[in-house]
């Protein structure tokens, strides 16, 4: 599934794949840790489920995406702003108009394609937040050059990649307003705190600091960011915003 950064799916933004086996398939995002289930269905439909654990049992479930038979088949943009693809399209284009895509579109099928491969959306959320009892060690949101501008360079130095993205600029929030706490986990690419803004308990994530002069995994964190905010669901955590 390809993802677009406006209504019309005229600019592209970002894609992946999962495979439509029908079968629990662990994340292919690198900075969070999720599971997939995919399926081409024999109506034409598709769909992917998203579970927190594996191996994606009904307790673990929070999000669906799906498209149907005519989405699918004719590329159309949907009302979140994404396209869909799947490994059929070559047979299934046979005697159909032909669909014009912008560069970048095609940059991004053409990552996305893989045997048996429908190409879905990352969804990137926040990994359900970990009860924690008590806050400990308090600390203040990074205002040192090496850390309060880290996310910025890209944008300082003319790569604006999705840090201008209408999502990404309504949730925007005051760093002074976000009170860092106790530290949760950290993985390879970055870390998550316990924290609190404007008086609410919050999770924080953080890209760690090798990774944050750089376009590419800044640009994957934001869109993470964008894929959250467009989400409402009961099991999963409220997206509150981006600083």
């Amino acid at each position: 599934m390809i993802n677009f950064q406006d209504k019309i799916c005229s600019t592209f933004a970002f894609g992946y794949g999962s495979p439509a086996s029908g079968n629990c398939e662990s994340s292919f995002n690198q900075t969070d840790s999720y599971y997939v289930i995919g399926r081409l269905n024999s109506n034409g439909s598709t769909s992917v489920n998203y579970f927190s654990d594996d191996p994606c049992l009904s307790d673990s479930w929070f999000a669906t995406r799906n498209a149907s038979q005519e989405t699918l088949s004719r590329h159309s943009c949907d009302a979140n702003q994404f396209k869909w693809y799947s490994s059929n399209d070559d047979k299934d284009n046979s005697g159909r108009n032909g669909l014009t895509l912008t560069p970048n579109a095609l940059i991004g099928v053409g990552f996305g394609f893989l045997t048996l491969v429908i190409v879905s959306v990352t969804f990137v959320f926040f990994r359900r937040y970990l009860k924690v009892k008590r806050i400990e060690g308090q600390s203040k949101w990074p205002t040192g050059p090496s850390e309060a501008v880290s996310l910025n360079k890209v944008v300082l130095h003319g790569q604006h990649g999705l840090w201008n993205d209408d999502v990404i600029t309504t949730k925007r929030l005051p760093r002074d307003k976000i009170l860092v706490k106790k530290l949760i986990s950290r993985g390879a690419y970055g870390e998550a705190h316990a924290g609190l803004f404007n008086g609410h308990l919050v999770a924080i994530k953080r890209l760690l600091p090798p990774s944050r002069g750089s376009l590419e995994p800044v640009n994957e964190f934001l869109a993470e960011a964008k894929m959250t905010a467009t989400l409402d669901h009961p099991h999963i955590v409220t997206f509150t915003g981006v600083a």
